[in-house]
């Protein structure tokens, strides 16, 4: 919080001390936290479903089961990269207001800000990100190699 020019700062550390300053920063990182255990929970959700898809299929030899399992596949990795793209934007707000602390610049106008920066093209990233591609192009491979293989008929 910016002082007047008339009052010395409470310590050497302010406002990096201060418990609204600390309480702003455990709310960005809670929502984070929470961004992130919902984007591990699509990749679970979504593993798990397809999988018991295929089993169904190759349980009772049937083709048109498999085709089902693209449904999940698409759709938690919609999903997972809006999460991801949400926490990518969290935590740039979290550096923005480390950033600020650190030089002395923050006000009480940042107090409690959670509003993440705009943009448009984290999704887009996200859905091309190392977490992402890899197990939902993996789960399509298999879907494929499953619907080519000609096993279940």
């Amino acid at each position: 919080m910016a002082l007047p020019p008339e009052e010395k700062p409470p310590s050497a550390f302010y406002p990096a001390d201060n418990a609204a300053v600390i309480a702003h920063l455990n709310y960005l990182q809670a929502i984070i936290t929470r961004l992130a255990g919902n984007s591990a929970q699509c990749k679970t959700w979504c593993l798990a479903i397809v999988s018991a898809l295929f089993s169904f299929a190759g349980a009772l030899k049937n083709d048109n089961i498999v085709a089902f399992a693209i449904i999940p596949i698409v759709i938690f990795c919609m999903v997972d990269a809006a999460y991801l793209g949400r926490e990518k934007s969290y935590r740039q707000l979290y550096n923005s207001v480390a950033t600020k602390i650190r030089a002395g610049t923050y006000t009480r106008g940042d107090c409690f800000d959670l509003t993440p920066p705009a943009g448009t093209g984290r999704y887009s990233k996200a859905l091309c990100s190392w977490s992402i591609w890899p197990i939902y192009l993996g789960l399509i491979a298999g879907y494929a190699l499953l619907r080519m293989s000609g096993l279940l008929m």
